[in-house]
């Protein structure tokens, strides 16, 4: 049985991410690293949008700077990166992380320092640039993917651009005809290949904005899902599943609800934490509609709820209101005691109990979800994570299981910002108690282990490990509550042998890292098998974790023990890959020591395949026509012993995915033996028959005379046999699959 994947997701806010290149010791922009240009590539499909970007920056003073490079990123993922030491390309790779900063830590402090990729905070990354002389230009190329949100039939895609001149294009592919491509950013020039697929180009307009947006708008009936597998021939495909909300829900569609706002009042929340989550308390409560029911809770060490159940907005608002403006911060945190006294006191019916619950501090881990997991009610619990303190884990997690949604607020001036556009939502609950049946496969880990309402605005995305065999049928049907009425809304799609959408598996790797993430958090003593594994996606999916980063090294710096370190890292992530294969299949076991040619199996319009041999060498392989692979011939440097090696390869796709792959080989340096017989015929040619003592790739015969008169002898490896037309001394040349040569000279007999 083959595997497929689904994770779920629910996308809300339109993400940004920007690239800059800041002198070292600076916080803000510089004025001698000056931004010339950037080249943009964007390819958005199926709602995934996946980004190149290449920015050129220039140090415009006459002294020597230290750089670094940050990428902010709201929402997206870091696929690759790399950076030019003048014309030589520097390309990162994912390696475990403690390994690629030991061996960064030995490298720095040389001519170039090496660049080290790491997260350094929510969405946010960077690595240093060193030197940069004066008035040298410092490229450096960042790629990320990002899940555009798709509200109703319009997704939206924003990118700060970095100034200087830009080249912007993006291709646009949607299983929905394209309605409308447009910016409020920018011009655009639109080229149409047909009715689902097109390309633009971005020019800057008069107002010189920075923030690139494009609007997208496709022609799809609310509620219908669809689906997206990717396969490679001979792995598990994935799949992915997404359906959009209507961007407004008829009023009939709109169910009362009881709302309980629960806000943290323990000591850290003192000052502005404190007056923003009673602002966006008292927000919530001011936009509560006629027939709604409202509780606050307030918490520190104990709970004190206002009313023992929500009442009846209309005669309770003013109460609720001044309940607020009373809450002053003191005292400790106990998550579980304020969620229990909310689950609690929610009431029966069919209308949807709402549960916001403001906090930044962390609280006992497993009495909080012992008291999730025992509540047999159906409230949802919307949860808001306040400061780099909050214990992120537990709140997801605690959202996760009651069907509602974790918020990450990095400061509080933006408190009530969030609390409000989710509210837009709560407040207009349109599908819910939603679950995911499959008909003909069965689903395997799928994420997160709960489905969430989807209310005006929302989209699902669902993409998930299936059992089920190439060719069969797979029907998946999302069943839920539309208005107070039973809804059943199905998809079908046959599992091929060969689907090219990669995206679906890193973001199936990415839920399941996610998920395992939040499980050693919330467990005392995790077991090491669960970072063991968060390493191994990591590397298989080229992903930035907690336990892996993106290492750049300029080989050609390296002493030989760094060589050593970097090569025996390369042959652990080989080893990772091997198991997790979902990249190119590679051919030709068989390199020669001398002038061997590497020959790899990859789409002919990949942008770039890299090979990195263990002994140090990094050539980029070019396709050939009339082979159709990609291939290479290199050098082994003398005194490499004969034996069987593997090399990496590094596959740059044209929709910008990197695979990595392993390539065994034989380095065999022993020249090939034979036998030969060679009698004279009727008609004056020669009957010649070589017997190889190991497999040959190639056998000719030569007039010793005259070299120009000769021929190849056809074989099946290791017999060959053909008639040289004259006589003469002949001279044999016998080579191995490995290119030895050995050369006999023969008298007809």
């Amino acid at each position: 049985m083959k595997r497929i994947a689904i994770f779920l997701l629910l996308f809300a806010a339109p993400t940004f991410a920007q690239g800059l290149l800041q002198e070292r010791g600076q916080a803000g922009p510089s004025p001698n690293l000056r931004a010339v240009s950037e080249r943009v590539r964007i390819s958005i499909d199926h709602q995934y949008a996946e980004t190149v970007l290449e920015q050129e920056f220039e140090n415009v003073s006459s002294e020597r700077l230290e750089g670094r490079y940050v990428l902010r990123t709201a929402g997206a993922t870091v696929e690759g990166f790399a950076y030019w030491n003048g014309e030589q390309k520097i390309v990162g790779e994912v390696f475990e992380k403690q390994q690629a900063r030991n061996l960064y830590d030995n490298v720095v402090g040389r001519k170039r320092d090496p660049g080290l990729l790491e997260q350094i905070g929510e969405g946010s990354f960077a690595f240093n640039v060193f030197p940069i002389e004066p008035h040298e230009k410092k490229r450096v190329e960042v790629r990320f993917g990002q899940r555009l949100a798709r509200e109703g039939r319009l997704m939206q895609y924003r990118l700060t651009l970095g100034g200087g001149e830009s080249d912007v294009v993006a291709d646009i592919s949607d299983p929905h005809p394209l309605l409308r491509i447009d910016s409020q950013s920018h011009r655009l020039e639109e080229e149409r290949f047909d009715a689902r697929h097109a390309r633009v180009r971005a020019f800057a307009g008069r107002s010189g904005a920075r923030d690139l947006i494009v609007d997208v708008e496709v022609n799809a009936d609310p509620w219908q899902p669809t689906a997206v597998v990717h396969r490679d021939p001979g792995q598990d495909p994935y799949l992915v599943l997404q359906m959009a909300a209507p961007a407004t829900v008829a009023a009939g569609d709109v169910s009362r609800k009881d709302v309980t706002v629960v806000i943290d009042r323990s000591g850290s929340m003192t000052g502005a934490p404190m007056d923003q989550a009673c602002a966006a308390g008292e927000l919530v409560v001011r936009r509560l509609r006629r027939g709604d029911r409202v509780n606050v809770i307030a918490f520190d060490h104990t709970v004190d709820p206002l009313f023992a159940k929500p009442q009846p907005v209309e005669s309770a608002r003013d109460a609720a209101l001044q309940f607020i403006k009373r809450i002053r911060a003191g005292g400790g945190t106990n998550i579980a005691a304020a969620l229990d006294t909310a689950l609690r006191s929610q009431h029966g019916g069919r209308e949807p109990h709402i549960v916001l619950f403001l906090t930044d501090g962390q609280s006992d881990s497993e009495s909080s979800l012992r008291v999730a997991n025992q509540d047999q009610g159906d409230a949802r619990v919307f949860t808001f994570g306040l400061g780099s303190e909050v214990e992120k884990a537990l709140l997801s997690r605690l959202a996760s299981m009651k069907r509602g949604r974790f918020t990450y607020i990095e400061s509080p001036e933006v408190i009530e910002q969030r609390v409000g556009r989710l509210f837009d939502q709560v407040e207009s609950p349109a599908l819910v108690g939603l679950t995911l049946e499959a008909r003909g496969a069965t689903l395997l880990r799928t994420y997160p282990r709960t489905l969430p309402d989807l209310s005006a605005g929302d989209d699902l995305l669902v993409a998930s490990r299936v059992m089920g065999a190439p060719g069969s049928s797979l029907e998946l049907v999302v069943h839920g509550m539309l208005g107070g009425r039973q809804v059943s809304y199905p998809v079908k799609v046959t599992l091929p042998e060969r689907a090219s959408h990669p995206w679906a598996g890193r973001v199936w790797a990415k839920s399941r890292i996610d998920d395992v993430l939040e499980e050693m958090a919330l467990t005392r003593n995790p077991p090491a098998e669960l970072k063991n594994e968060i390493i191994e996606l990591g590397l298989a999916y080229n992903l930035v974790t907690p336990y892996t980063s993106f290492l750049a090294v300029p080989e050609s710096e390296l002493t030989g023990e760094q060589a050593m370190t970097l090569a025996q890292m390369r042959q652990q992530r080989a080893k990772v890959v091997a198991a997790n294969a979902d990249a190119a299949a590679l051919s030709r076991k068989n390199m020669p020591p001398g002038d061997p040619l590497l020959t790899v199996t990859a789409p002919r319009d990949a942008i770039q395949v890299t090979a990195y041999f263990p002994f140090g060498l990094v050539r980029d392989l070019k396709w050939d026509d009339r082979l159709e692979k990609w291939t290479l011939r290199f050098l082994v440097p003398v005194g490499v012993p004969d034996g069987e090696y593997e090399a990496m390869v590094v596959i740059v796709r044209r929709d910008h995915t990197i695979e990595l792959a392993k390539a065994p080989y034989t380095i065999d340096s022993k020249e090939p033996e034979f036998e030969v017989d060679a009698a004279k015929a009727v008609g004056g040619s020669v009957h010649v028959r070589v017997v190889a003592a190991e497999p040959a790739r190639r056998v000719t015969v030569a007039l010793i005379s005259d070299p120009s008169r000769r021929i190849d002898l056809t074989g099946d490896g290791r017999v060959f046999e053909g008639d040289f037309p004259v006589r003469g001394t002949l001279r044999v040349v016998v080579a191995d699959m490995a290119r030895n040569e050995t050369a006999r000279e023969v008298e007809p007999r």
